[in-house]
């Protein structure tokens, strides 16, 4: 997998076959039912804990003839970015060295269904004439993330011929399967064909466990437990025959009951050293033997982990010395552990913070700080390691760590506060809720890490409020007076809220000169594609077009060419096209830059991209066009206080098409922010002061005059005063 840097780093775990277990013994029943569905591109092994799913398809992997690749997942997966890294490294393993343009598509911030998923497939190839290649994904009802299943959704979809993926869950994917299997598309095995038959139960407890049980013994045991592979396997742990009548003689009970039993009748057998061991190692996700001997405190631990390993009757082996518990045993240990010990969890998970974190593994230190009850240890080590998540647009990963932080985060709360609304603001949220948040983190600068993170979110032009982004710029240009680096980093957006408020000369001015010295992409993708804008502005053709050229290089050379930061570089290129008459092309831009829009309807990047479509659609005489997208813009940039040259360009649109919309014909009643205008044109004050005084952009408020011409039937300030005091509105 590629170590390019800023690819996801926590890749690698799970992508190994788990060990085999020692009682594992070929079921040629199974490995032919699973040889049979590879007809089709998909199999589902579904079956309740305990069916030995993960078991009987690492034992068929291992067989068989063709390539293969695995994948355990976990809950953490529910993030869709981690979880397609993790896939993409688990389609690398059929495909070597084939996969660097859907790795840098997904480092770049590109959309994972529409760019990043079919140059995976197209990666993977075609697979015709040799023994079909198998993904497999276990343990997928971990996931509950819609975005991730989208994700299998789309592979499937443009699977090439010869590449199959099974997926092992205890419950049903939610991946179309009914329509799927009609079709012939997929392929199912339930827990009746995972259940042991009475010939495989004797083969497992006579054959490769070699208990010596009589006839009459083993039918009984197969009719109790009716075949569930987990309740064999615990039976197969009595080690004397008076358990295992006792075991025989009880009620009927349901397979978690009979688990519950079993495992207490299991546990009554160890050493007492060894039952303490297993009940306060429960709550670790997975373990080895250095940290249980940090979480026991006892050195010991580190042999009877490896005791514990050994017997297999508990765990699950994952990567090199790490093991897991069956998740079901997991959770009957934890209930043991609470029963017996329940003062002692806390501390556990603090044991197991400290170590994870001196072992650089910050997740899951955060993970037992938050379990502990430490809200500010858990803050404090996130505010040690956000930037990283951050790079790796892990955003539903930092928030569900928030989501599960306890409240109370000491120093570091205001800093938590300011990172969700970081990732709230990238992955669509209301940028006006976020404003108002951030009015409110704006009275914790102090605090460790706001400072930056509300500087970042400050210089935007997407909140609607161009005037205040405008002010908050030039206050945060000030503050870095000096600091050739940080106005580097600040450079690009502050150019793109500038061109917003129709400031060129000042892009010229201030901001040019620090430009081109960042080297993260998106800032160098901003920066071009704000002179881009400025330049076509100007008129400047040639400069726009090469500018623009070369913001839309740098962000699909980073892999980030339908990332919601790349569509003001396809507007500016599609706008420098549109001046020179270039209208066909100019239209492949802006309709790319309005698909990465779309994902955000209600936006103000969506109601800009609406707008310079509308305008390419008047230069093509598409006049039907224009009038939908204008109205559907006017719709967005309504719900704004001030959007600057947007209003501007959708007011010479609407003026173009003549659209009598009824919020301007003449007659209606003028808007709130339209009668605070309105109320100054009596006054002397120029349309610049006039700005000034409300804190609006110029642009804005002239197309809110030009509005009020319309509604007043004028065509001068003049007579729209006089208009005005006639109707009372002044």
């Amino acid at each position: 997998m590629s170590s390019e840097p800023g690819f996801l780093s926590t890749i690698a775990a799970g992508r190994r076959l788990p060990r085999p277990r020692r009682e594992t013994f070929l079921r040629e029943r199974v490995s032919a039912l699973l040889d049979h569905a590879l007809d089709q591109p998909l199999t589902v092994v579904c079956a309740p804990a305990g069916y030995g799913k993960t078991t009987a398809l690492a034992d068929w992997c291992r067989r068989r003839d063709g390539d293969g690749a695995w994948l355990s997942l976990d809950d953490k997966d529910n993030d869709p970015r981690r979880f397609c890294a993790r896939l993409l490294a688990t389609i690398d393993d059929l495909s070597p060295s084939e996969l660097w343009m859907a790795e840098q598509a997904l480092a770049g911030g590109s959309d994972l269904v529409e760019t990043v998923i079919p140059l995976a497939v197209d990666a993977l190839g075609d697979r015709r004439g040799a023994a079909a290649a198998v993904i497999v994904l276990d343990d997928y009802h971990a996931i509950f993330e819609e975005a991730c299943h989208q994700l299998v959704v789309a592979l499937l979809d443009a699977l090439p011929p010869g590449v199959r993926l099974v997926l092992a869950s205890r419950t049903r994917p939610p991946l179309r399967l009914p329509r799927r299997r009609a079709a012939g598309a997929a392929a199912t095995l339930d827990a009746r064909e995972l259940a042991f038959d009475l010939d495989e139960t004797g083969r497992l407890l006579n054959g490769r466990l070699r208990l010596r049980l009589e006839r009459g013994q083993v039918e009984a045991i197969h009719a109790r437990v009716e075949g569930w592979p987990a309740g064999l396997s615990l039976v197969a742990s009595l080690r004397d025959a008076t358990a295992l009548e006792r075991f025989l003689e009880t009620p009927e009970r349901t397979p978690f009951e009979i688990a519950e039993y079993l495992t207490e009748e299991v546990l009554d057998a160890l050493p007492p050293s060894t039952r303490v061991f297993l009940r306060r190692t429960s709550p670790l996700t997975r373990m080895n033997g250095a940290l249980c001997a940090a979480v026991l405190d006892d050195p010991a631990a580190r042999q009877l982990f490896d005791d514990v390993r050994e017997s297999n009757v508990f765990v699950i082996p994952l990567d090199d010395d790490w093991v897991r518990y069956h998740r079901l045993f997991a959770t009957l240990l934890e209930r043991d552990l609470r029963r017996h010990e329940p003062t002692i969890v806390v501390q556990l998970h603090r044991r197991a913070a400290r170590w994870f974190e001196c072992e650089g593994m910050t997740e899951a230190a955060i993970d037992h700080a938050s379990a502990a009850g430490d809200g500010e240890h858990a803050a404090r080590l996130l505010h040690g390691s956000w930037w990283p998540l951050f790079a790796e647009r892990r955003y539903t990963t930092i928030r569900r760590t928030l989501a599960r932080m306890p409240p109370d985060r000491g120093r570091y709360a205001p800093f938590c506060d300011a990172i969700d609304v970081l990732c709230l603001s990238l992955t669509g949220g209301d940028l006006r809720l976020i404003a108002r948040r951030l009015e409110q983190l704006d009275q914790d600068r102090d605090s460790p890490g706001v400072a930056e993170i509300v500087d970042l979110l400050r210089i935007s032009p997407y909140y609607g409020d161009i005037e205040r982004a405008l002010a908050d710029g030039w206050k945060i240009w000030g503050r870095a007076a000096g600091d050739v680096d940080a106005r580097a980093r600040y450079a690009g957006k502050l150019a793109i809220v500038m061109w917003f408020a129709g400031e060129r000369e000042a892009i010229r001015r201030e901001v040019e000169p620090y430009m081109r010295i960042a080297d993260r992409p998106v800032v160098r993708c901003w920066e071009l594609a704000a002179l881009a804008l400025t330049a076509a502005d100007e008129d400047d053709l040639e400069t726009a077009e090469q500018h623009a050229r070369d913001a839309v290089a740098v962000i699909e050379a980073a892999g980030g060419e339908s990332s919601l930061e790349s569509h003001l570089a396809y507007l500016a290129l599609g706008e420098a096209l549109r001046r020179r008459g270039r209208f066909a092309e100019a239209h492949d831009h802006v309709a790319r830059a309005l698909r990465i829009t779309s994902r955000h309807p209600s936006a103000l990047y969506h109601g800009l991209a609406l707008v310079m479509h509308a305008q390419l659609d008047l230069s093509t005489l598409d006049r039907r066009a224009a009038r939908s997208r204008a109205k559907a813009a006017r719709r967005i940039v309504d719900r704004f206080r001030d959007v600057g040259v947007v209003a501007e360009r959708l007011a010479a649109v609407e003026d173009a098409l003549d659209l009598p919309t009824h919020e301007a014909v003449a007659g209606s009643e003028p808007t709130a922010a339209e009668r605070r205008v309105l109320e100054l044109l009596p006054t002397d004050l120029t349309r610049r002061q006039i700005a000034a005084e409300l804190r609006l952009s110029v642009s804005t408020v002239k197309s809110h005059t030009w509005r009020l011409y319309r509604r007043l039937g004028v065509d001068t300030r003049a007579d729209a005063v006089s208009i005005a005091r006639e109707q009372g509105l002044v």
